[in-house]
């Protein structure tokens, strides 16, 4: 549902998130639902917005009637909902100027995320005139009197000088703020700002709380980066469970790299049971998605035959598209490719010039993985200003 704009603090103005004003109303039986619908009929605003709410997900139609009857009612989180529908042109024709009534109205009836839906068009400048300094007031009411989503988007305002001077510490203050109000997105970045230490103090454990907190809440960069963190041991005690854990509810949430990595874990059956129809799907969709991850774990089976007919020449193809979507990691086994060989035709020039770019990168393998994948290192060395180079297979 699409009532409340929100420009991520990390990345720039015009990317933008959406949340609701409200989280659907927990039913717990059907009597309930049907006492709720007779308290919307017998008028009972904030009733009638509870249905809406309920009814949003799965009957649009039903859910529009019992908002207009509470916007009738000019109950101030409806007239939020309805202006921001017409702004957006969601289930409503696009009306520029019946959204910045209602949303105005919603303001002057106490509508906090009002406040924040209309700084997003004031910063905007799309229908109405751009002015980032009166975007910038609207949010610093709103999240004066508390409000976590406006906090958020203010810290963005201070990260990229939005109506006010640039300050990357306040905005680092902000945004700690709104995580430390149970912003789940707050959470998701400020931790980020913890773990790589950019305008704070670095802390891992610090950053891994908050990310935690995101991930209870449903954040799905949250859910993805535990369950990396927890499968490479990196910062963290190595946890199988709790890897896949996070990696699955990520991937359920549509987090794509998760979906490839839960797919390569059905694959190998050592954090799960083994089930290589599920985790060929799984990589399959991933890649078809483009995911780079995926691409790079469908090559290493074709390249091992695992799962699938040994196929050095689809091995080396997916490689190939791996390391075309930008995966760095890839370009050692496409360099090994070259090297041996396998599916394409020896180059081992190419195969220098492709391990010295993963090399540059950061990128390795270890003889353990060496020896799992049947691969090659080329190890570079630089005499009299020219790379010489020295082969190491792993013996069986």
């Amino acid at each position: 549902m699409s009532l409340l704009c929100l420009s991520l603090a990390a990345c720039s103005q015009s990317q933008q998130v959406e949340a609701v004003e409200s989280k659907p109303s927990a039913v717990a039986s059907q009597s309930q639902i049907t006492q709720l619908i007779a308290d919307a009929e017998a008028g009972h605003v904030k009733a009638q917005y509870q249905v809406f709410e309920y009814y949003y997900e799965h009957d649009k139609a039903k859910a529009l009637k019992y908002l207009n009857l509470a916007v009738e009612q000019e109950y101030p989180p409806a007239l939020n909902a309805i202006g921001w529908f017409y702004y957006k042109g969601e289930n409503v024709a696009k009306n520029s100027s019946k959204a910045l009534f209602y949303l105005n109205q919603a303001r002057e009836k106490g509508s906090l995320l009002a406040y924040v839906n209309l700084a997003t068009i004031y910063q905007r400048g799309d229908i109405a005139a751009k002015d980032e300094k009166k975007a910038f007031e609207l949010l610093k009411y709103a999240s004066a009197q508390g409000l976590a989503e406006a906090t958020f988007n203010l810290s963005n305002c201070y990260a990229h000088g939005l109506g006010v001077v640039q300050d990357k510490t306040k905005a680092a203050e902000y945004l700690k703020k709104s995580a430390d109000q149970g912003f789940a997105l707050g959470q998701y970045y400020y931790g980020s700002l913890l773990f790589y230490g950019n305008y704070v103090k670095k802390n891992i454990q610090e950053s891994l709380r908050y990310f935690a907190l995101a991930a209870e809440q449903g954040h799905v960069d949250a859910q993805a980066m535990l369950g990396s963190l927890y499968s490479s041991g990196e910062y963290v005690e190595l946890d199988p469970e709790l890897s896949f854990k996070w990696t699955e509810k990520a991937a359920k949430n549509g987090h794509l790299k998760a979906l490839a990595d839960l797919g390569w874990m059905y694959t190998q059956g050592e954090v799960v049971k083994k089930d290589l129809n599920k985790g060929m799907q799984m990589l399959q969709k991933a890649a078809e998605s483009k995911s780079a991850d995926a691409m790079l774990y469908l090559g290493i089976l074709y390249a091992r035959g695992q799962g699938v007919e040994r196929d050095p020449k689809r091995a080396f193809d997916y490689y190939s598209k791996a390391v075309d979507s930008g995966n760095t990691r890839a370009k050692f086994f496409l360099g090994d490719a070259y090297y041996q060989g396998k599916g394409v035709l020896a180059d081992k020039d190419k195969a220098l010039e492709i391990l010295i770019q993963a090399s540059q990168e950061g990128k390795s393998v270890d003889q353990l993985a060496m020896k799992k994948y049947d691969i090659c290192r080329l190890e570079t060395r630089m005499v009299k200003d020219k790379s010489m180079y020295a082969i190491e297979c792993p013996l069986f």
